[in-house]
C-alpha cells in the first residue's frame, strides 16, 4: 500500500523527534530493513563504497617474556 508524502511544519524540534520515533514505531522489522538498505545504498551512491578489508590475528610472543 503506497502512503502518501506529506508536509509538516513544526514549532520545535522536539514535536518533530517525536513524530519521528512514532513513524519508526509503526515499522515492521522488514521495513526497516529495506529503509536502511535503500539509505545505504543512497549513501554510497554519493560517496565510495569502503574497501573490503583484510581480516588477519597475529599471534606473537610479548616483550616481556
Amino acid at each position: 500500500m503506497k502512503v502518501k508524502k506529506r508536509i509538516s511544519f513544526y514549532d520545535n524540534v522536539v514535536d518533530l523527534n517525536k513524530e519521528i520515533i512514532r513513524e519508526n514505531a509503526r515499522m515492521t522489522p522488514e521495513e526497516c530493513w529495506n529503509a536502511f538498505i535503500k539509505l545505504r545504498r543512497l549513501y554510497y551512491g554519493l560517496t565510495t563504497p569502503p574497501e573490503k578489508l583484510r581480516k588477519q590475528i597475529t599471534i606473537s610472543k610479548t616483550a616481556w617474556t
